[in-house]
């Protein structure tokens, strides 16, 4: 898709190794995202809406306005249960804390908690939870992201450091500039390559 996308100065934000092998729905159920989507160019940030199949075969298209209706129709229960876990988040301060806490690094483990909090209504709090859910809520059949202005000014570069400290601590300078990956390799990482 970015070769693609390319052409016209544009880009996913997610960019996981397999790239090559995957496909959008698979990025999007994986949370896949690679080494420079960070917390800000991953599927969750960069989704613009999704159509996916719950196991009853309700199809819920999130781009379609009238999606919540239908979903409150097709899936009261379920409605119902969301708005109930969103409100009983929203109720416990720490926990609503914890949750935004664990969003504000890289964080592809297990479901995006963070939908509860971002979605106003039960097809939005599904959207962020397709996210990294790995099938277990649905069949994800079609993804929309919304692209990133495809920036050509690319460099890399290889430095020392005299301790791992030394190195870590570099990293916050490093974001400021803007870059977007910054990989570590010890000594011993070093020697076996």
């Amino acid at each position: 898709a970015n070769a693609t996308l390319a052409r016209y100065g544009r880009l996913l934000g997610p960019d996981p190794a397999s790239a090559i092998a995957c496909t959008l729905g698979g990025v999007v159920a994986n949370n896949a995202s690679g080494m420079t989507a960070g917390t800000t160019r991953n599927s969750y940030r960069t989704l613009a809406s999704l159509t996916f199949v719950l196991p009853s075969g309700t199809v819920v298209d999130t781009a379609d306005p009238a999606a919540d209706e239908e979903l409150a129709h097709a899936e009261p229960e379920l409605c119902a249960g969301l708005m109930e876990l969103k409100a009983e988040i929203e109720a416990d301060a720490e926990l609503t804390a914890r949750i935004r806490a664990k969003y504000t690094i890289k964080n592809t483990n297990g479901y995006r908690l963070d939908a509860f909090l971002d979605g106003a209504t039960p097809v939005r709090i599904l959207r962020g939870l397709m996210v990294g859910s790995e099938g277990t809520f649905g069949f994800i059949s079609e993804v929309v992201f919304d692209t990133l202005p495809l920036d050509r000014r690319v460099s890399s570069a290889l430095l020392f450091f005299p301790s791992l400290t030394a190195a870590a601590a570099a990293v916050p300078r490093f974001n400021e500039a803007g870059a977007i990956a910054v990989e570590l390799m010890d000594g011993n990482t070093l020697r076996a390559s």
